[in-house]
């Protein structure tokens, strides 16, 4: 079985391959199980990491105390223990000796780098090998031909001591032009042997390829490197001669958009080249202005230009200064990989350079459209690109990005009328701009206003109101009195109008916004009988109400000539109005509740509403005579009095189904006897005043006192 080779042509440089362009990562620490060891243990290895979840991976590297040859460690994450972990098995081919860290390399999107110097842990990495060989398990190179041409290819065999222990190898070799190339070895069954090959094209470099340095990747994710004048002789049987090829200059151009960038710039990089079968994608590479530190962009054919793009998003961390294109590698489709560089191309590379400065300029403050209490969307305009923060005092409403025309739409929950919003700009330097200032405009009309019943003598209009607003009263075109609903109520004084006038009343709040008129109409008054009660005026808001009953023979008041109308309405008091309004015969003797007797003085009518199903008691067996009838009670009271069938959906906000008023609400209130409040609730425990239930039995009897 034979493997294609994986080819490589590369310059050694000092520094990390590949250095990563987010935040820095550190060391937090560096910890082994073991410090002396020989041939068959193993030294477990683990390494934390401050800033570990940007990487997958990391790489240890030691040099070995005899030769100077690599030994390299790659460890993997732990999430339980938060730690990179790894294992080296001590063979015998290891060397005696203490190694020492020098450097650790973290892989996630792209890699970084610490060395030794940077951190002065890395000696709690260090171990000790004793009573190991030392032998090199390298044994036998040869290569299958040492004169090649255009269509031919190499094959590299070699033979290693203990090849269960290497899952593969890389071959260097010292290209004509110094370059240096990588042949991938893989085992072979069938010959024992560790193969591959490299084959020969038109653009392979023509001269003498030498043999220079071995790496074996050993089970145990554990890598090492083998050179140095001890592997000299069996090196050389591994040299082979090109000949016959005209390699020819690859990269025709190099490009990049903006060759002056800041924080959040994306800087996109072109490469044409000569030619493009065979070639997968490449990458650039860039040196740091300062620290000389290095990078990658992937760059990849777009056919639509006939040519590699790629692109950088500037990180807030580079260094100011010229950032310079010093190598690019040419991944082939078969896996081979050419690496050209600056020295080579000159004017080329020099055009992919960039210049970076640092932003220190703010934003301007933004924008912003008006924002009202029914807004879900904020739009504005601001710095391309930067980033919107919406808040209230301290909580934050939404957040977005300025678009290429520099705009911004940020979805947010609607605000009360009068909240403050601040609204500021953040470039990708992390500069932020003064805070945009706007109030939340009320742009929600009021409810409309519950407005009492008038009647031909009514002087002044009242009822409920957004608070603070303006109330009007009008008369087709005339304004007929106006008035501030100040806490929630309103009394406005107007002419008194000829009953069967109608009337508009409309809340405009302090915004201007503009309620629903309400529609109503002066009622006549039913013949006004003689007010024989020293506490009911002319005035009071249910004075017709009462006197109505009491021409109906269903109250009389008290003795003291009051008929007290704010006073509390009993359970007892209550049968006897129902009874009298109903014109039901008292019935004496009837005593099925325990708390009524003969000498109760409602005990006759409860008897009638009882026999007529108007009232129950309660599971106990009692009536209760001397409790307070509620807005609920006298909803069933009356729904049951009057059979009243006619009803309207109970949207009121303090009612359910399950509740025992629910039902009868709904049908006294589509009929118009009871309404609720301002609120949209009824209130059904709160308890009713004397007035009040006459009120709600007068409209029961007589629709006249039903509001239109």
């Amino acid at each position: 079985m034979l493997v294609t080779a994986l080819v490589l042509f590369f310059t050694p440089f000092n520094g990390a391959f590949a250095e990563t362009i987010t935040e820095e990562p550190t060391i937090k620490s560096i910890t082994m199980d073991k410090k002396d060891v020989t041939t068959g243990d193993t030294v477990s290895v683990s390494i934390k990491i401050n800033g570990y979840e940007n990487y997958d991976y990391i790489i240890l590297y030691y040099i070995s105390p005899i030769t100077g040859n690599s030994m390299n460690l790659s460890l993997n994450f732990n999430s339980q223990s938060m730690a990179y972990e790894g294992d080296i098995p001590i063979h015998d081919h290891l060397e005696s000796g203490s190694y020492t860290p020098y450097r650790i390399s973290l892989y996630g999107l792209d890699v970084t780098s610490i060395e030794s110097s940077e951190y002065k842990g890395f000696g709690d990495g260090a171990f000790t090998v004793t009573g190991t060989s030392g032998k090199s398990p390298i044994e036998n190179i040869q290569v299958n031909k040492s004169e090649v041409t255009i269509g031919e290819t190499v094959k590299v065999s070699l033979k290693v001591g203990m090849p269960q222990l290497i899952n593969y190898l890389n071959v260097y070799y010292e290209t004509p032009s110094n370059k240096w190339l990588s042949v991938s070895l893989h085992y072979n069954a069938d010959t024992q042997l560790f193969e591959g090959v490299f084959p020969i094209t038109a653009i392979t470099e023509f001269g003498n390829y030498k043999l220079k340095m071995l790496s074996t990747y050993e089970v145990g994710d554990i890598t090492s490197g083998y050179s140095g004048t001890q592997y000299e002789n069996s090196f050389l049987k591994g040299d082979f001669n090109v000949y016959g090829t005209n390699a020819e200059d690859i990269i025709k151009d190099i490009n990049i958009d903006r060759n002056e960038v800041n924080t959040g710039n994306q800087v996109n990089i072109t490469v044409k080249t000569t030619e493009t079968a065979g070639i997968n994608y490449m990458n650039v590479y860039y040196k740091s202005p300062i620290s000389d530190k290095s990078f990658s962009v992937g760059v990849y054919y777009n056919p639509a230009i006939d040519a590699y793009e790629g692109s950088l998003t500037v990180p807030n961390h580079f260094e100011e200064g010229l950032y310079k294109l010093f190598m690019l590698s040419i991944y082939d489709t078969a896996g081979n990989t050419v690496g050209l560089y600056e020295s080579e191309y000159g004017q080329k590379f020099e055009n992919g350079n960039f210049q970076f400065y640092r932003d220190v300029t703010s934003p301007s403050v933004p924008t912003v459209a008006e924002v009202t209490d029914s807004s879900t969307v904020v739009l504005g305009t601001a710095e391309v690109d930067s980033s919107i923060q919406i808040k209230t005092e301290a909580t934050e409403l939404g957040a977005g990005i300025v678009d290429a025309q520099g705009n911004y739409s940020i979805v947010i929950n609607n605000q009360k009328a009068g909240t403050e919003l601040t609204i500021t700009a953040t470039d990708a330097a992390g500069n932020t701009s003064e805070k945009m200032r706007i109030k939340v405009k009320d742009c929600t009309a009021p409810l409309s206003p519950v407005v009492d019943e008038l009647n031909e003598n009514t002087s002044s209009v009242t009822g409920e109101a957004e608070s603070g607003s303006t109330i009007f009263i009008k008369s087709g075109t005339t304004i007929l009195g106006t008035g501030i609903a100040a806490d929630g109520k309103f009394a406005i004084t107007i002419p008194k109008q000829i009953a069967r006038t109608g009337l508009t009343v409309v809340a405009i709040d302090e915004a201007g916004n503009i309620s629903e008129a309400i529609n109503i109409e002066t009622q006549s008054l039913p013949a006004t009988p003689v007010n024989m009660f020293t506490d009911v005026q002319l005035n009071y808001r249910f004075a017709n109400e009462i006197l109505f009953l009491v021409d109906q023979d269903v109250i009389s008041g008290y003795k003291d000539s009051t008929f007290r109308p704010n006073e509390v309405v009993t359970r007892g008091a209550a049968a006897i109005m129902i009874g009298r309004a109903l014109d039901l015969t008292e019935i004496e003797g009837d005593n099925r509740f325990s708390d009524v007797n003969p000498n109760t003085v409602a005990a006759g009518y409860i008897a009638a509403a009882v026999k007529e199903g108007i009232i129950s008691g309660f599971e106990d067996h009692t009536y209760r005579p001397n409790e307070t009838v509620t807005r609920g009670q006298m909803a069933i009271l009356i729904d049951r009095a009057f059979e009243i069938s006619s009803t309207t959906p109970n949207t009121f906000i303090d009612m359910n189904p399950k509740m025992v008023s629910f039902y009868a609400v709904s049908r006294i209130a589509g009929q118009g006897i009871a309404s609720g409040y301002l609120d949209n609730s009824y209130r059904p425990n709160e308890q009713l005043s004397r007035g009040q239930f006459s009120a709600f039995l007068a409209r029961a009897l007589n629709p006249e006192f039903i509001k239109k």
